[in-house]
């Protein structure tokens, strides 16, 4: 993906001008009066028409945490401006705070990561070589050049920010791919691409010759730098030369920038020989040091006991509202944050006092603050926590609100109408200041004015439910000034202004809350070494990871923010070290009779032969007797026999052939004798042959995101690889064309959350997947429909914590590396636990992050990576492992989970385009249709001629018209929406007959093996019960079924049961047959009442109609829509609601098949 950012040396000039306004370097001391950071990034642009990027937020916050955790950056000092907040009033905003804050002797650092390019002209004043001045791109500049950065205007804003040590690092490239188009007038002049290198340089050492400014720019004259949904290539290096000690080329145990930038240069160029990184540096005598690589010694041994005479907390979780949208996850919330409190902060449990659902009242929140009063004093230290609702919209009663408006959070009889039932900012304030404690602490995962959007993912849902900005940050922002003084208030808030929180059921927690509580368990949190994890460090880890989990997961991205009123000390909460505590990670259950004995090992970390640094993967040549070994960060495949003796290697770091960007997976067809390689950063699969030639490759980083394991069907040859980062599985055939793909983002059947590894067993067909952060296995047939799973989270035998690695013996047992309990464990090919062994350690029989696995076929010997111990361990069975009888099933095939993201809805303000469904197009007389609007635009008015007689019918979004009368009647139908009027009409659209209908029997034809049917009217008596419908059919004793949507659960269907009409059925035919539905001559209109969830259904049409037509009844409601193919035993295609193509709802559905719909909610079909 070409982020078609800047090109460095335009930049190199608005940058040096700056630079002249600094003084000389103090010399090469490494150590500042204090650091500050300015990071922009900027991915979604404004301007439709500018190119948006998939890396500049995703850099912001890589170079973010590496500043803080190794640069010794404090948090309160990094400003970010992401997307929407980057816009250019912002930038000019946030560079004139710098110069408020920074002095001569503190340390300036300035990160830009977005479009660049020339002007057409020199603006501001003729300084230009070339008549051009450079510029940067803001949030709202648009292509004809409005609110652009100039290299002038940049000059002029640090005019006044007085250090004399500064760094610019300049991610972004030139003009060329900016607009989407080229416009004259537009940015994208090739015009301007005309400075040379050498006019740039004359231009800034005219200006710089007495600065310490250093300029580490992406890449050179008239190139692109690049990026991809992970980041930019030349931050990641520079953030990863800035944590290697390799970095450190003079041994001074300090990382300076420019060693990061001689870590970082050549590796960018290696990955994109077309983009060459290039620095200036004002004094090359004095590096600036940022990373220390001697651990500092912490003083006072475990870390002084902060002291607090009494520890109080108040915690509110609110899930179900009396009127508001419910939520999920916030009573989670609260009972997670009192255990954290209780259980690892030392508070004492009645001193905790939590509010959940209908407890939290107002009254009741009011109450307990209150009592607090007699309680607390000046050496205490109070929490008060909120996850709920939050909103910025009551009306402000004390003229204390520049917008107006006050800020409060719902309690539970919140309805937004009714403000005395809502707590506003003003009244919390009150409530906690009254509180004579020492500190207290308010953490907010409420969020921002977006409002409750329902259906915004299958797995979050935001925290908001109205129009204005969010409560916690107005709240500190209007603390009295004396108050702010006295250092009582450090808040914790999981988003900015207009930005909404989110519940994720996925982490069982809101997301800020999730990261903060994980940051309060992790001994590397505690960053000053005093043996106690403060609110305000773990802060700093939540933060980052917060964000970064909602960029994986395209979500609207909420940035956690920090008020400290006194950040000269901070609040200790949890203690570790000296004092005993729980620990996160569950503990191993010994194995005391595993199956399975050490063999032998070899490897230790290093880069010479036989040594490895971090292996990932092994796979063996049962035939040739050798083993494959990608050995990770060495960037290369090494090669061994059985009992480790080193034979061969090939690989180097980098983009081209018999190159690697740490291979992870690789996988041996025996019989071809083809090796295939996946790159965990190259995005791409190698092709060798079995002695390391050179054969091919395919891949890009549009096709693969963070790579993992791969198996290969050696009779096909096709290729099952495991593309983690899309949360998918894709197939291919053996020269790397595209055949299939399943898998989509969540816990359902079907989906993922990182699958790490995939095993192909070539005997049933079965793919099994190792879903990492799901804990579990799941199991596929070969076209990738959900057969079952095992595993949970847990340390038990038969639990699983992060499994990573997967492979299968010769019995088509599954062996998993159990990655998070640092163990193997062996399941049958059912998934029930038959032996395992392993526990955290370096010594025999312990791993550390073990990864790979494979099993000999020829020995039953099992090698596994044992990645972080820098080895391969081999082990022997010892007791064989045998199969056991797999029962009989007569279950049908199991529910599909869809695979394919639903449309996103339509939002406001989009153009209105009319569309409507019907129930029915034909029938007899009469003939009952319901109509329903299924248009875009949000319409505010609706008319239906619905008899074709010109004349108004009806005027609601929907409506239900009988027609009495046999003929061919044109449907017209009208929406509006202010002035805007719209027209839709289908000539002869309902065709009704006379008399009786048109057939009184159906043909149903059934394939051996399973059948999934339907009734599209209700049967004759005689003619109706199941022994009835499916007489002479020879079901070789399996039973026909129903699926109940209420309870989740097959029905077993009886002889003596209906066959009812728009109910799904299930039949097995061990030979293909016919089945007669004879129809009553009397016809009521069917309905059937559809849960939340797959439902089994048919339609009642009596000929093929479009999905969207069929299921109008429940227009809004489904999303999903599967049919199968009993010929080939296969679900076809899924439909789905506003899809296109292949997908698209208006794809055709039959009368008598039996369908599979996704209801997101109830309703009623008819």
């Amino acid at each position: 993906m070409s982020h078609c950012g800047r090109q460095a040396y335009f930049l190199i000039f608005c940058l040096f001008l700056i630079c002249s306004l600094f003084h000389c370097a103090a010399g090469a001391d490494s150590t500042y009066k204090n650091k500050w950071a300015l990071l922009v990034g900027i991915d979604d642009y404004q301007d439709q028409n500018l190119n948006d990027l998939k890396g500049p937020v995703k850099d912001v916050y890589n170079v973010q945490s590496v500043l803080i955790n190794n640069c010794g950056v404090p948090n309160e000092n990094i400003d970010t401006l992401t997307d929407c907040q980057a816009t250019k009033a912002n930038i000019r905003n946030a560079i004139y705070q710098l110069s408020l804050k920074a002095s001569p002797d503190d340390l300036v650092i300035f990160f830009f990561s977005g479009h660049g390019g020339p002007m057409s002209q020199d603006f501001f004043a003729v300084d230009e070589n070339d008549g051009v001045d450079e510029l940067i791109t803001a949030y709202d500049t648009t292509v004809y050049s409005i609110n652009t950065i100039s290299d002038d205007e940049l000059q002029t804003w640090f005019y006044n920010v007085q250090s004399r040590n500064s760094v610019l690092i300049i991610n972004s490239c030139f003009s060329g791919g900016i607009a989407k188009s080229g416009a004259p007038g537009t940015m994208d002049s090739a015009s301007r691409l005309n400075e040379t290198k050498g006019d740039v340089l004359k231009d800034f050492q005219r200006d710089i010759n007495t600065a310490k400014y250093l300029v580490l720019m992406a890449s050179s004259d008239d190139e692109y730098s690049w990026t991809s949904q992970e980041g930019s290539i030349f931050p990641h290096f520079l953030v990863e030369g800035l944590q290697s000690s390799s970095a450190d080329t003079d041994h001074d145990n300090w990382i300076s920038f420019e060693e990061a930038f001689s870590y970082a240069g050549p590796r960018t160029t290696a990955v994109k020989p077309i983009q060459h990184p290039t620095y200036y540096d004002g004094n090359p005598y004095a590096e600036i040091e940022m990373v220390s690589l001697v651990s500092p010694t912490p003083t006072g041994g475990a870390g002084e006991d902060p002291s607090y005479e009494n520890k109080w907390a108040i915690l509110v979780g609110i899930n179900q509202y009396l009127y508001d949208t419910n939520l999920n996850q916030a009573v989670n919330d609260a009972n997670d944050m009192q255990d954290l409190l209780v259980n690892k902060c030392l508070f004492p449990a009645d001193q905790v006092i939590k509010l959940t659902d209908t407890q939290a009242t107002k009254s009741a929140v009011k109450t307990a603050i209150k009592n607090l009063e007699s309680h607390v004093n000046s050496n205490s230290v109070v929490v008060f926590y909120f996850s709920g609702h939050g909103n910025g919209v009551m009306p402000d009663t004390n003229g204390d609100e520049k917008d107006n408006y006050d800020e409060y959070i719902a309690v539970y009889e919140s309805d937004g109408i009714d403000w005395t039932k809502c707590i506003s900012d003003d009244e919390l304030y009150s409530w906690l200041n009254a509180l004579k404690s020492y500190r207290i602490i308010g953490i907010f995962d409420s969020c921002h004015s977006g409002g409750i959007v329902k259906g915004k993912s299958d797995d979050q849902t935001p925290h908001s439910s109205g129009q204005k900005d969010g409560f916690a940050e107005d709240f500190v922002r209007e603390l009295p000034k004396d108050d702010w003084s006295g250092g009582k208030f450090l808040m914790l808030m999981a988003s900015d202004e207009n930005e909404g929180s989110w519940d994720s059921s996925l982490l069982q927690n809101g997301v800020f809350t999730h990261f903060l509580l994980e940051g309060f368990s992790k001994i590397e949190t505690d960053k000053n070494l005093n043996s106690w994890i403060s609110a305000e460090e773990a802060f700093a880890y939540a933060k980052p990871a917060a964000i970064n989990y909602q960029i994986q997961r395209n979500l609207q991205v909420a940035h956690p923010q920090i008020f400290d009123a006194d950040s000269s000390k901070q609040i200790d909460l949890r203690p570790i070290g000296t004092t005993p505590t729980p620990t996160i990670t569950p503990t191993p259950t010994p194995t005391t009779s595993s199956q399975y004995e050490f063999q032998q090992q070899w490897g230790i970390r290093g880069s010479g032969e036989g040594q490895f640094d971090n292996p990932s993967d092994v796979s063996v040549h049962s035939i040739n007797d050798v083993v494959y070994v990608t050995d990770t960060k060495n960037h290369r495949v090494q090669v061994f026999s059985k009992t480790g003796s080193f034979l061969t290697s090939w690989g180097s770091y980098g983009m081209r052939e018999v190159q690697f960007q740490y291979p992870n997976g690789i996988a041996l067809n025996d019989k071809s004798g083809r090796i295939y390689v996946s790159e965990k950063e190259g995005d791409r699969i190698q092709v060798f042959t079995d002695d390391g030639d050179y054969d091919t490759y395919w891949g890009n980083d549009y096709w693969f995101l963070n790579m993992g394991g791969i198996s290969i069907d050696r009779t096909t040859g096709e290729v099952y690889v495991a593309d983690t980062g899309h949360n998918r599985v894709q197939v291919f055939n053996h020269d790397g064309d595209f055949l299939r793909e399943w898998g989509s983002l969540g816990y359902g059947d079907g989906q993922f959350q990182s699958p790490v590894d995939v095993a192909f067993d070539q005997d049933t067909r079965k793919v099994y997947v190792s879903d990492q952060e799901n804990n579990r296995v799941q199991v596929f047939n070969e076209k990738g429909w959900f057969i079952t799973q095992f595993g949970t989270y847990g340390a038990k035998n038969g639990q699983l914590n992060g499994p990573k690695g997967l492979a299968l013996n010769a019995s088509g047992y599954v062996f998993v590396v159990d990655q998070g309990n640092n163990r193997v464990q062996v399941f049958s090919p059912d998934g029930d636990y038959i032996t395992g062994w392993g526990a955290p350690g370096s010594g025999i029989n312990q791993f550390n992050t073990p990864c790979g696995i494979d099993v000999d076929s020829a020995t039953g010997f099992v090698y596994v990576a044992d990645s972080n111990n820098h080895r391969v361990q081999v082990f022997k069975p010892h007791h064989p492992v045998t199969p056991s009888p797999t029962p009989t099933t007569t279950t049908p095939l199991p529910t599909p989970t869809p695979t394919t993201a639903i449309p996103t809805p339509t939002e406001p303000g989009s153009p209105l385009q009319a569309d409507f469904s019907a129930s029915h197009t034909s029938g007899v007389a009469p003939l009952t249709v319901r109509f329903q609007d299924t248009s875009r635009g949000n319409p505010t008015g609706w008319m239906w001629d619905v008899n074709g007689d010109g004349f108004k019918d009806y005027s609601e979004t929907s409506c239900e018209h009988t027609y009495t009368s046999p003929g061919h009647y044109t449907v017209t139908f009208s929406i509006t929406r202010d002035q805007e009027l719209v027209t839709v009409s289908r000539p002869d659209y309902i065709h009704v007959r006379s008399g009786t209908p048109a057939t009184d029997t159906m043909t149903l034809g059934l394939y051996s093996g399973w059948n999934f049917i339907s009734t599209p009217g209700t049967l004759a008596e005689g003619h109706g019960k199941v022994s009835e419908v499916f007489s002479g059919i020879n079901t070789a004793g399996h039973s026909t079924f129903e699926y109940n949507a209420q309870t989740h659960s097959w029905i077993q269907l009886n002889p003596n049961d209906e066959v009812e009409p728009l109910k799904g059925i299930w039949i097995y035919s061990a030979t293909p047959a016919e089945a007669t539905l004879v129809f009553s001559d009397e016809q009521a209109s069917p309905n059937s009442l559809l849960g939340t969830g797959w439902n089994a259904i048919g339609f009642s049409q009596e000929e093929p109609v479009s999905a969207k037509d069929a299921l109008s009844s429940v227009h809004s409601s489904w999303s999903h829509l599967i049919g199968f193919d009993a010929e080939s035993q296969f679900y076809e295609n899924s439909i789905i609601n506003g899809g296109s193509g292949t997908h698209s709802d208006t794809n055709l559905v039959y009368p008598g098949k039996g369908y599979w719909v996704f209801m997101n909610s109830q309703g009623t079909l008819r």
